[in-house]
């Protein structure tokens, strides 16, 4: 079966759904009481930042390890945001 290529639009909604409900989740995380679901919210939250900094790493054309600046939230999405883009757009139609 064909994997569809995602509209690039529809995947930065979704990065930055992941990027900043993983941030608010991961300081949420700080208010809980109760140790198993501080830890349970912290490893949600940082998988969520992970694949959210891998979509931007895709999206940016640049390999998929770039997502290891997830770890690093929120500092990390400083860097991911000031990387150079190396996607190589299709050229646009002269109309």
């Amino acid at each position: 079966m064909e994997e569809k290529e995602l509209n690039p639009a529809t995947v930065a909604r979704i990065r930055t759904a992941l990027v900043v409900g993983g941030t608010i989740i991961g300081y949420l995380s700080l208010l809980s009481e109760n140790l198993a679901l501080a830890y349970s919210m912290t490893v949600v939250a940082l998988c969520m930042s992970v694949y959210g900094c891998y979509l931007w790493a895709r999206l940016k054309g640049r390999h998929w390890i770039w997502m290891i600046f997830g770890v690093l939230a929120p500092a990390g999405f400083l860097m991911l945001a000031l990387l150079k883009n190396k996607r190589q757009e299709p050229p646009k139609p002269l109309a």
